[in-house]
């Protein structure tokens, strides 16, 4: 679970959490939540990683609570077409706490 992932092979994404990403989806089965960017709800892969954008990057102050909601519902969703072993966020903030609360709900 990440603030934002790149947008296609060409976007420009913090190159620690793309190479992360490309050597992790190797050996394990990944998908890459994307909490806000980019800024459109999509479904696609980047560098053969599979990643599921939420697009709530224009929601701020009370609209946030919408965008916490989809992305619990996304992560329900993403948990019974294939069961999560492992949740795992980067930054201790919007990410953390969705991951940390996703963890609680779904025994994860």
């Amino acid at each position: 679970m990440v603030p934002g992932f790149s947008a296609d092979d060409r976007d420009w994404c913090i190159p620690a959490l793309r190479h992360l990403a490309r050597g992790l989806s190797r050996h394990d089965d990944l998908r890459v939540v994307a909490i806000r960017y980019p800024y459109r709800a999509a479904r696609y892969a980047v560098d053969g990683v599979e990643v599921i954008a939420v697009g709530g990057a224009d929601r701020r102050g009370s609209g946030a609570l919408g965008v916490w909601q989809r992305t619990l519902d996304v992560l329900r969703a993403e948990h019974r077409r294939r069961a999560f072993d492992v949740l795992h966020a980067f930054w201790a903030t919007e990410s953390g706490l969705l991951t940390a609360v996703a963890g609680r709900v779904l025994r994860v």
